[in-house]
C-alpha cells in the first residue's frame, strides 16, 4: 500500500501575490530568453536581399550567388530561387570577401 505525505501551509494574501509574481516573473524571463533573445532569422528573396543592401538589381546577387561569392542557399533543388539570410551577406561584406556588387 502507498503512502503519501500531505504537507499543509497557511499563507497569507499577500505572501501569495508575492508567490505568483515570482512565478509569473519567472515565467516571463524564460520566455524572453527562449522566443525573442534567440530569434531566428528569417531567409529572404535576390530582391528583399538586394534592396536592404541598396544594390539596384537583384540580377547582381543571384550572380554572385551562382559563383559562391555571396553565401545563399536553394532550398528545394537547383531550379528553386535563391535565398539569402541578410546577417551572413552582412557579415561577407564586413569582411570585404566580396570583390564588387555593382555591374
Amino acid at each position: 500500500m502507498e503512502t503519501t505525505n500531505t504537507i499543509l501551509i497557511q499563507i497569507d494574501e499577500a505572501q501569495l501575490k508575492r508567490f505568483i509574481n515570482v512565478a509569473v516573473n519567472s515565467a516571463v524571463k524564460e520566455y524572453i530568453e527562449q522566443h525573442i533573445n534567440n530569434k531566428i532569422e528569417k531567409s529572404v528573396s535576390a530582391r528583399e536581399c538586394a534592396q536592404y543592401f541598396g544594390f539596384s538589381h537583384a540580377s547582381v546577387m543571384i550572380e554572385k550567388a551562382k559563383k559562391g561569392e555571396v553565401p545563399a542557399y536553394q532550398f528545394n533543388g537547383k531550379k528553386s530561387p535563391y535565398k539569402f539570410y541578410l546577417s551572413e551577406v552582412d557579415k561577407k561584406l564586413r569582411e570585404n570577401k566580396i570583390d564588387t556588387l555593382i555591374y
